[in-house]
């Protein structure tokens, strides 16, 4: 039996063994969970070292590595030691440095990549001529969605006309949202075809 003949069957007894929940909870299942979180766990701890050794430990013991680099390495490697102290009782106030280090730069960079992407990135999006159909329907999705967002209480007799405004960008969104959910959907057909293509072209061979 050559490996690529064991591959097909490993992977046959784990789709099917996943499918049987579609019956019932059973031992099966919940054995190939338990290897599924287990061969991810052991995934992830093998990536984590090697980017430890590749982004901080060969470049601080190398010759030709600058000295500030150096001493980044070098201080990244210490932090993540300091976030093992969180294990002992008497040190675990010693892990605040590490990790407020991690969320302070994890929402910085959020926040810039959020401003950028969505923020100036759509406004420039939007500035565009009036020149074909979809233009004009960008241009005004977004204006009757803002409206929606800004003017949505509003009373009086511009609150009345922004109100409208407002309905027809809620119903944008909505058509937006369908979108997105169909979109979803069709993405996990698309897994659910594959593994089908899977099961009846490589193992079964029914189909060419």
């Amino acid at each position: 039996m050559s490996t690529v003949t064991v591959g097909i069957w490993i992977g046959v007894i784990l789709n099917l063994a996943v499918w049987s929940y579609l019956f019932r909870d059973n031992r099966v299942y919940r054995y190939v969970e338990h290897i599924f979180i287990g061969v991810s766990a052991g995934h992830a701890l093998v990536m984590g070292v090697r980017s430890v050794k590749t982004l901080a430990w060969q470049p601080m013991l190398a010759a030709n590595t600058p000295g500030v680099q150096r001493t980044l390495a070098f201080l990244s490697i210490v932090m993540g030691l300091l976030l093992y102290t969180t294990l002992v009782k008497r040190y675990r106030r010693i892990s605040a440095l590490p990790v407020g280090i991690l969320l302070g730069t994890g929402a910085g960079l959020s926040m810039g990549g959020t401003i950028i992407s969505q923020g100036a990135a759509q406004i420039k999006a939007t500035i565009m001529p009036l020149s074909s159909i979809n233009n004009v329907i960008i241009i005004v999705g977004v204006l009757a969605t803002m409206t929606y967002f800004i003017y949505g209480k509003a009373r009086g007799t511009v609150g009345d006309v922004a109100i409208q405004v407002g309905r027809v960008g809620r119903w944008i969104m909505m058509v937006g949202f369908g979108a997105a959910y169909g979109t979803t959907v069709m993405g996990r057909v698309a897994l659910l075809t594959g593994r089908v293509t899977f099961l009846l072209k490589d193992w079964l061979h029914i189909i060419k």
